[in-house]
């Protein structure tokens, strides 16, 4: 049986740390299983950022409300929020477009220099 679920969050560095810890663990007790996403790789073999990636998503209310409160033009605003969905097209060069056009208030917003922001 598999269980797909995902948990929302408002970004607790520690806390979603510890989660992804103990995600891990949990995958180093169970029979080797090939991983959802990329069969080829088993859930034994994730990182505790790759755990936290496959079940958490940002809070919807908090992720739009940092965006209404970031220093950018309202057309980067309108970028940002085209961002939130299941899968976007052409993600990474929308970042490098919020980032160049957004100035130093969009650089960093959506990926911090800290530990998590490889999440």
């Amino acid at each position: 049986m598999n269980l797909l679920f995902n948990i929302s969050y408002e970004n607790s560095d520690s806390d979603t740390l510890g989660l992804g810890l103990y995600l891990k663990d949990i995958a180093a007790l169970v029979p080797p299983k090939a991983e959802l996403h990329e069969p080829h790789r088993l859930l034994q073999d994730l990182d505790e950022y790759e755990h936290l990636r496959r079940i958490l998503r940002l809070c919807r209310v908090h992720f739009l409300r940092n965006i209404q409160q970031c220093g950018v033009p309202d057309n980067v605003r309108k970028k940002m929020r085209s961002l939130l969905c299941m899968e976007h097209s052409n993600w990474d060069a929308k970042i490098e477009e919020i980032e160049r056009e957004g100035g130093k208030a969009a650089k960093g917003f959506f990926f911090p220099s800290r530990p998590l922001s490889r999440l």
